[in-house]
């Protein structure tokens, strides 16, 4: 792959710099000059919450107006999850 980038409004001077890509699992990226870029993994940041929200929500009487509510908070999270 492939890829070259044009910066706007700066100045044009021409640098020709090469820097290999590999993607993996444990990091999101290293780069051929030996930079690693770490991967975010948003899901390890709800993931407490989204085993509380459950947890909760399946302690609720089905259709009660505590259980809807409780749906309510756990759609929350999902978005949040969702959006990361």
């Amino acid at each position: 792959m492939c890829f070259s980038v044009e910066l706007l409004g700066v100045e044009k001077k021409e640098i020709k710099t090469s820097v290999g890509v590999d993607v993996g699992i444990n990091t999101l990226a290293t780069l051929s000059d030996g930079t690693e870029i770490e991967n975010p993994k948003t899901l390890d940041k709800y993931d407490s919450k989204l085993c509380k929200a459950h947890r909760d929500l399946s302690q609720k009487k089905k259709g009660s107006s505590n259980w809807n509510k409780q749906k309510i908070i756990l759609a929350r999270v999902y978005h949040k999850v969702r959006n990361a």
